[in-house]
């Protein structure tokens, strides 16, 4: 009876043991591989800090867009790691009875200060001459990324048609002393039917 009895035991030990086994590894096995530490990548071709423009720069975001004939999109002049900005004077160059200026507003680099910045577009028939600026009190300015100023475009013919900056164009600080850019980007809008 005691045999029985050590028998009836070491196969319920056994069987526990087994089915113990089989509950923790079986699921280990399973669930293990979706441990593993997942790999992302920050090279988005839509970051302004991965593309290839050397701070501080200036380009249009995004850098190419297609527009339907007769509609209008909004491309940003985009400022990559500015400091101290405080004016600015950007000549835009555009394909002037291709496409054309709907509207200029101001981005939110300039929107981060407590005082109120002035925006004057000039639409000179295929430069747009835009001044930024705070009022001058040798304090105010803005740092960092983000759009100075966002331009409607409308399309008026198809094609494709280049954006381009003046060679005059240009950045200040709060002391009115020139901030060097390394680089200014181009643009392209391209017409479609």
């Amino acid at each position: 009876m005691v045999q029985v009895k050590d028998r009836i035991k070491h196969n319920f030990i056994s069987k526990f043991a087994i089915a113990l086994a089989a509950v923790t590894f079986i699921p280990s096995i399973v669930l293990l591989p979706s441990c593993e530490e997942p790999t992302y990548s920050f090279d988005n071709p839509a970051d302004p800090d991965s593309m290839d423009y050397k701070p501080p720069a200036i380009f249009f975001w995004p850098d190419s867009v297609s527009i339907v004939r007769t509609f209008s999109d909004t491309i940003s002049v985009y400022a990559l790691k500015i400091d101290s900005l405080a004016a600015a004077y950007i000549g835009v160059e555009y394909h002037w009875g291709s496409v054309s200026i709907d509207t200029v507003l101001v981005g939110d680099f300039f929107t981060n200060s407590n005082t109120s910045e002035f925006l004057i577009a000039e639409d000179k028939q295929g430069v747009l001459d835009i001044f930024i600026f705070y009022l001058p009190d040798e304090t105010t300015s803005a740092t960092g990324t983000g759009s100075i100023v966002e331009i409607v475009f409308k399309a008026e013919l198809p094609g494709t048609y280049a954006l381009t900056f003046v060679d005059s164009t240009e950045m200040r600080d709060a002391d009115n002393l020139p901030i060097l850019l390394n680089d200014m980007g181009e643009g392209l809008i391209h017409v479609v039917d």
